[in-house]
């Protein structure tokens, strides 16, 4: 499974994707970084973790469903020869 993954951080308090700051100069853990919708600051490493780790679950969903279809095909293709 050779996948690259977008995590997308997210404003804790209005949702929003945009956030303001130098492209130059990306955030670092302990920064905080303005949303261009409300406003707030979010704290760059919270948000990033919540993003990562809301990733790593749909990373593990996708994981188990594709695990679990190539187990079906796999018993699907054992039953052939024991009929």
């Amino acid at each position: 499974m050779d996948k690259k993954y977008k995590v997308n951080l997210q404003c804790i308090f209005c949702g929003s994707k945009d956030f303001e700051y130098d492209i130059n100069n990306l955030p670092k853990d302990g920064d905080m970084i303005k949303c261009s919708n409300c406003g707030q600051l979010n704290d760059y490493s919270a948000i990033r973790n919540v993003a990562v780790n809301k990733k790593l679950e749909e990373i593990k969903k996708e994981f188990h469903s594709e695990v679990q279809n190539k187990y079906n095909k796999m018993i699907k293709n054992l039953n052939k020869y024991f009929k």
